[in-house]
């Protein structure tokens, strides 16, 4: 059986692990990094297909970061890792796996607005730009990279939840749909 967990419920599991474990959060971000792409890899043992990731700033993005590095260890080579750079904070374990893509060999795009992307060549997405901290309703910029990203018809993998899922009323529709 498969449990989902809210959006707080996973915010409050990332900070009692920090708090009552002995490990930094950009090791615990590695972790569950490791524990996606190990049920990725599950899903989709061709390493020969494209794989697009969008990464926002914070550590939602950290994370897809972290999963790119583990998916070009296990073979995957054609990884493209987008920046979602539509806004000026970033998380310092964003920051630390921003330092480590970059002495990589993975290719990467820096979106500075959704009309930067024309078209999507890639067989799989994975969401990692916003996770368990946004709380409100996606607008804007977010909203119309959803929406470009939606219209791709690609099947997309989310890292802790899809990008602005949280919300009761979005939450009420998939499950009634």
């Amino acid at each position: 059986m498969r449990t989902l967990l809210t959006s707080a419920q996973m915010r409050s599991a990332d900070q009692f692990t920090i708090a009552n474990k002995p490990i930094a959060s950009i090791d615990l971000m590695e972790k569950a990094a490791r524990a996606f792409v190990q049920c990725f890899l599950r899903d989709e043992f061709d390493a020969t297909k494209s794989v697009a990731i969008f990464c926002g700033k914070g550590n939602n993005g950290g994370d897809g970061l972290a999963i790119a590095h583990l998916l070009m260890a296990n073979g995957y080579e054609n990884i493209k890792v987008y920046i979602v750079n539509f806004s000026k904070k970033q998380s310092d374990d964003f920051t630390i796996n921003l330092q480590r893509i970059d002495e990589s060999r993975c290719k990467k795009v820096v979106i500075n607005q959704p009309s930067d992307l024309k078209s999507l060549k890639a067989d799989l997405v994975i969401d990692a730009i916003l996770g368990s901290g946004l709380n409100k309703a996606l607008t804007g910029d977010y909203e119309e990279l959803v929406q470009f990203i939606n219209k791709q018809h690609k099947k997309v993998y989310a890292v802790d939840v899809p990008t602005g899922f949280f919300l009761k009323e979005n939450y009420l529709k998939c499950i009634t749909a």
